[in-house]
């Protein structure tokens, strides 16, 4: 590191401020192979290959890559705070046991990044997170179907962030982070391919359009950048925010309880976020915590109340803390906010509406569907609360209307329309046994797999079978090694006396307690780590 930053420092009066961008390799292979280099306009590619397949510039202005090795320098190296972008596009050929790849290391030669596929057999290799189904490969070389490559190497938030665009893939377009675990700046970006004697039927990848550059980052005070993202599990949906921060200092972000990603909607799993509201604390080495998002299947319809149109008696206004940042307030005495949405079939729903009194007063409001009155609320002066109805509805269009009596009145901050599934499927692991918490109760009288409750006596669980199962009960799953059934959803259920499971809706870290495992192959629970043991969302 000290090497390429002491280079950095020689560079940077050349720059004149954060957010300049320096071109250090600019190659579109319209020039000849000379003496071993194709010349860029900014740069140039070192050529090594052997004879059987060399490589080679295509008639088409594009890089043949036969059997070798090209190199580039980057002559301008990354500071602390700088970023990197790679951008290429690549087109794959598909021949058995052979491979085309890039790389991309330090002044060292130690790996910062690396990418090898094999089209053929579909075997792919990387640090990147690119995965197969954002690749395109044949047996002919199909330009149309090339895959273009954007990476960049943000040093400051220490991740790598791939982007790939190709027609022909089943992902058309992905991005994909990772984070970065060699910091040392890139100095070298290598191009290889294993292909032997098969020019002759043209049988190698074709590359085009290398371009590397480096931003300048913002040295001149001792703040950071910041990026927010939701992920779940481990794929990540979205960015929510970037910013500049303080180094070690926190910030507040409206978080959104519900967000659509491809049609697929998620929803905030930190239970304890309170108003949708997280803080975030960015450390000395500029990490931020992450966003954790579990995804809702059973979401049939969500909107923002400031997103709703064509209400007179309606306006938006901020509000500190809203999901979106700012509701929807109703101003009017006796004022009616309609909401029309669509279920796409007969069944039980959920209906969530939080809302917010910044009055000193308590305010009533009264919910409707149809024009059938189903509840009737009262928020506490300077308060929150969260309406939550269970309601029947046929498929088709409805409209859920808010009714105050109040000039000065609740502010609303969505609506969120969930299904309540007939049925669940639940499943076993290869001991035959798992936990479970779900937020439906739950009938198991006619499954193949059994639920148990717990009560610790010494050292030993006692468990005793349990047909019915409330909603957030945590319980034991036993079944066939692997087995997965399917169990009815039932309204309601009695609690569950003497219940020694504690259920974990949300991804939850413990330092007490015992989790089920399998230590030197014999299942059981064991004690939670003293650091910390994970129990993930829906376990017990």
């Amino acid at each position: 590191m000290a090497v390429g930053f002491g280079l950095l420092a020689g560079t940077l009066g050349t720059w004149a401020a954060a957010g300049d961008v320096k071109t250090n390799v600019d190659i579109d292979f319209s020039n000849a192979i000379t003496d071993g280099v194709v010349k860029g306009k900014e740069g140039e590619m070192k050529i090594t290959s052997n004879d059987a397949c060399p490589t080679e510039i295509t008639a088409d202005g594009r890089l043949g890559v036969g059997n070798g090795t090209q190199t580039v320098a980057i002559d301008t190296l990354a500071g602390t705070k700088d970023k990197v972008t790679v951008s290429f596009e690549l087109a794959f050929h598909a021949l058995s046991r052979k491979s085309a790849g890039f790389s991309l290391v330090d002044a060292e030669g130690n790996e910062v990044a690396s990418f090898s596929y094999n089209s053929y057999h579909k075997e792919l290799t990387n640090t990147l997170g690119v995965e197969v189904d954002d690749l395109y490969g044949n047996k002919k070389i199909d330009w149309n179907k090339k895959v273009s490559f954007t990476i960049e190497l943000d040093y400051l938030a220490k991740k790598i962030i791939t982007t790939t665009a190709c027609s022909g893939a089943s992902n058309k377009e992905a991005t994909h982070e990772v984070v970065m675990t060699n910091t040392n700046p890139v100095a070298v970006f290598t191009l290889t391919s294993n292909y032997d004697n098969f020019v002759k039927f043209g049988r190698r990848c074709e590359f085009d359009n290398l371009k590397i550059t480096t931003t300048e980052g913002d040295y001149t005070a001792n703040t950071s950048a910041y990026t927010v993202n939701a992920v779940s599990g481990e794929k990540f949906l979205k960015t929510l925010s970037t910013g500049i921060s303080e180094i070690g200092a926190g910030y507040s972000l409206p978080l959104q309880e519900v967000i659509a990603v491809d049609g697929v909607y998620y929803q905030l799993q930190d239970a304890n976020v309170k108003n949708r509201t997280a803080n975030f604390t960015m450390d000395k080495e500029n990490d931020v915590k992450t966003v954790n998002y579990r995804q809702a299947d059973e979401v049939a319809y969500f909107v923002e109340f400031e997103d709703v149109n064509g209400n007179s008696n309606y306006k938006q206004e901020e509000v500190e803390g809203f999901s979106a940042g700012k509701g929807g307030v109703q101003w009017k005495t006796d004022s009616i906010v309609s909401v029309k949405f669509n279920v796409a079939e007969d069944g039980k729903y959920i209906l969530t509406i939080p809302c917010y009194n910044s009055t000193n007063k308590n305010r009533s409001y009264y919910v409707s569907i149809d024009d059938r009155e189903i509840v009737k609320e009262t928020v506490s002066a300077m308060s929150s609360y969260q309406t939550v109805v269970d309601t029947v509805l046929a498929a088709g269009e409805h409209t859920l209307s808010l009714k105050c009596h109040y000039s000065v009145t609740p502010v609303f901050d969505y609506l969120l329309v969930e299904k309540v599934p007939a049925t669940l499927a639940v499943a076993v692991g290869e001991t035959g046994y798992a936990t479970l918490a779900s937020k439906y109760a739950l009938d198991f009288t006619n499954s193949s797999i059994k639920a148990y409750k717990a009560a610790v006596e010494g050292e030993t669980v006692k468990l005793t079978k349990v047909d019915v199962v409330p909603a957030n009960e945590g319980v034991l799953l036993c079944g066939k090694s692997n087995e997965t059934a399917t169990v009815n959803v039932v309204d309601d259920a009695d609690a569950l006396t003497d219940n020694a499971f504690v259920g974990t809706l949300t991804e939850t870290t413990i330092t007490e307690g015992y989790v089920l495992n399998v230590v030197n192959n014999k299942v059981g629970f064991y004690k939670a780590a003293a650091e910390g043991t994970v129990v993930g969302a829906g376990k017990a």
